[in-house]
């Protein structure tokens, strides 16, 4: 499993703009520039935006905890 910060810039379908970041867990990695379409779509998707494009994205180090104590 891989796990990514992702950064984006979204757009609503009434014209508001603005910025998020997320966790996204993977069965694979990212390699492509396909991939971070798919990425953007299914923010997109999952939240209700007209738009997503992806800023950026850093793979968590292996083995981090999820929530440090």
């Amino acid at each position: 499993m891989y796990r990514y910060f992702i950064s984006y810039a979204f757009t609503t379908a009434s014209g508001n703009s603005g910025h998020g970041n997320t966790e996204l867990r993977r069965a694979q990695a990212i390699s492509s520039y396909v991939d971070v379409q798919q990425i953007a779509t299914e923010l997109a998707r999952m939240d209700n935006l007209a738009k997503v494009i992806v800023l950026n994205f850093q793979p968590f180090p292996a083995g981090s905890d999820e929530y440090p104590a």
